[in-house]
């Protein structure tokens, strides 16, 4: 805490922290630095703390209290930690899942790490802070682009209460938004991170289970090479043509965005093209539509999105702006083709 107030330059703050009787009041008074600012705190925090415990174990504090016997030599805290060998060290705080393991140690006991771990290992053998994965004050990070996703999506109406999901696939991860929040209220802590060659989840948020369209947003990333998929809420296919809106979307969802003379995009449909979007019969739960869902992408690989029927329209994109953009032109051609059924007018 006394180093958290001098990086903010709250020179008073830090003399009340040496000052101060306990922990307790010191962690008070941190939260007290005037000037604080959260993403330079989380960039230069690690360091801080590294520093502090190694000069915390590398100088003579004894801990003659953490022995069994009374009558024990005091040992060194250096020493007492170098004994604990290869032993895994953690904080059992229920509290704290930034310095802790979000557990208290009778829980911990009784709980596999695999199950929530505070580390992961990445592909580079270092441990890597798990919730690091979704926090940054950039808008355009994944986790961050999915909350402000489902925020714009709500407010469309597109999903309601719990309904609906966006997953990105950034580099190697994959991030997907949880099932059971409302999608007005999702935050980055909500996210869960997943690595897309092993198709383990590297980061899963206490107390919340991944979304049921998870292998349904695998199918449109390994099918169609997609950076971002979305779900909003033989006659068998939904077909367009003749409408403007259809310049926006792109042949097979992820086609090229290079700009043609006069301004259309190579990758996408044409005035005079059809659009077709194949509709799949639902299921009673939604990870069973896997098979139906790719088998249309292999019959239909112009489309951009499959619809299913009484349930919602799955699409993607190869990247969260092409995702997002045929989202909203998708909505306009469906919204429009019901208008024009209502007066009679045919939309083909």
């Amino acid at each position: 805490m006394y180093r958290k107030a001098l990086l903010f330059g709250d020179v008073d703050i830090a003399k009340q922290i040496v000052k101060a009787s306990s922990p307790r009041k010191q962690k008070s008074l941190g939260t007290a630095v005037a000037g604080f600012n959260d993403a330079e705190w989380e960039e230069a925090r690690s360091g801080i703390v590294e520093r502090g415990s190694y000069l915390k174990f590398t100088q003579g504090t004894n801990v003659s209290s953490l022995n069994m016997s009374s009558n024990d030599e005091p040992t060194s805290l250096k020493k007492y930690l170098l004994g604990t060998k290869d032993l895994e060290l953690v904080e059992a705080s229920p509290f704290d899942r930034i310095w802790g393991i979000g557990y208290k140690a009778e829980e911990a006991i009784n709980t596999p790490r695999s199950s929530s771990p505070p580390l992961i290992m990445e592909s580079t053998g270092h441990d890597v802070d798990a919730d690091a994965l979704v926090k940054s004050a950039d808008p355009k990070h994944p986790a961050n682009l999915i909350c402000s996703l489902c925020r714009q999506f709500y407010g469309h109406g597109w999903v309601t209460g719990t309904g609906g999901g966006v997953s990105i696939k950034h580099d190697k991860h994959i991030f997907l938004a949880p099932s059971g929040v409302e999608k007005e209220l999702m935050q980055p802590e909500n996210i869960f991170v997943m690595d897309y060659a092993s198709r383990e989840y590297i980061r899963r948020p206490l107390a919340l289970k991944p979304s049921a369209c998870t292998p349904l947003f695998l199918a449109a990333f390994t099918s169609r090479g997609a950076g971002c998929s979305g779900m909003q809420g033989r006659k068998d296919v939904f077909e367009v043509s003749q409408i403007e809106q259809i310049k926006g979307i792109s042949r097979g969802g992820t086609g090229s965005t290079e700009i043609a003379e006069g301004g259309r995009k190579l990758g996408n449909l044409g005035y005079f093209d059809a659009m077709r979007i194949p509709i799949i019969e639902n299921t009673a739960h939604e990870e069973d539509l896997k098979e139906s869902l790719e088998k249309a992408m292999l019959e239909w690989p112009e489309t951009c999105a499959v619809l299913v029927r009484r349930h919602g329209v799955y699409v993607w994109g190869k990247d969260v702006t092409q995702a997002k953009t045929q989202a909203e032109s998708l909505d306009y051609l469906f919204q429009l083709a019901v208008e024009m059924h209502k007066l009679g007018l045919k939309w083909t």
